[in-house]
C-alpha cells in the first residue's frame, strides 16, 4: 500500500522521496506488537494441543453422554473450549493435563 502512495505520488507529484521519507518516520512512531492481531496467538504448538485436547474433549463429552453424567459432559466442552481462550502453551497444556485426569478419576472413580 506505501509503495502504491510512493508511485502515484512520484507520477503525479515528482515528490516521492519526501513523501517516501515521511511515511517511514511516521512507520518507526507506530508502537511494536500493535500490528498482532488475533491469529497471532495461534502457534503450530497451540493448534496442535488444542486438536489432541479437542478430540478427548469429543471423547469425554460422549462418554458422559452415553453414561448420562453431566460431569463427564461439562469436562468434555471444557477440554473442547478452553484452547481457545488460553494463549500461553504452558497453560494450555497444564490445563487439558488437568482436565484429561479429571476425567479419568471421575470416570473409573
Amino acid at each position: 500500500m506505501f509503495n502504491l502512495i510512493i508511485a502515484a505520488a512520484a507520477v503525479f507529484g515528482g515528490e516521492a522521496d519526501e513523501i517516501s521519507k515521511q511515511v517511514n518516520d511516521a512507520s518507526s512512531l507506530m508502537p511494536k506488537g500493535t500490528e498482532q492481531g488475533l491469529m497471532s496467538q495461534f502457534t503450530p504448538g497451540m493448534i496442535i494441543t488444542g486438536a489432541i485436547f479437542g478430540a478427548f474433549g469429543v471423547y469425554a463429552f460422549n462418554r458422559g453422554r452415553k453414561r448420562q453424567d453431566g460431569i463427564l459432559m461439562a469436562i468434555g466442552v471444557a477440554l473442547l473450549v478452553y484452547p481457545w481462550l488460553v494463549t500461553n502453551l504452558f497453560l494450555n497444556v497444564l490445563i487439558g493435563v488437568a482436565l484429561s485426569a479429571a476425567f479419568y478419576y471421575k470416570r473409573n472413580g
